[in-house]
């Protein structure tokens, strides 16, 4: 998102039209709450206002998950029988409308939001 200070020096402006703000989540929440010590209110703030949002940095640990999830369903489908679902396959079977919105209380609540 772009923005500039105006003449006055006094407010940001933005340049975008401004979208409606991101919801509240469980995740967000902890850090709103100063609970997270990767991420402070300020920062939460600017991400459900989107002014501004930190982007996604991979690392070795990201990597490793991405790797062994896969492999960790299909030991478990092996070991326990067909019952044990992905993430995807169990929400998307149980809510397939959730699936695309990713808001289980969707209508619920215009602050608060998120799985």
């Amino acid at each position: 998102m772009n923005w500039r200070f105006n003449k006055e020096r006094t407010r940001v402006v933005l340049d975008e039209p401004q979208k409606r703000p991101l919801k509240l989540t469980a995740t967000r929440l902890g850090s709103a709450l100063g609970l997270n010590p990767w991420k402070s209110p300020f920062a939460v703030w600017c991400e459900i206002c989107r002014v501004y949002k930190e982007p996604f940095i991979e690392n070795k640990y990201t990597k490793a998950g991405n790797a062994i999830e896969s492999i960790l369903i299909n030991w478990a489908k092996e070991q326990f029988g067909n019952g044990v679902k992905s993430p995807a396959e169990f929400y998307g079977n149980m809510w397939p409308e959730v699936k695309r919105q990713y808001d289980f209380y969707k209508g619920q609540s215009k602050v608060f939001g998120g799985m």
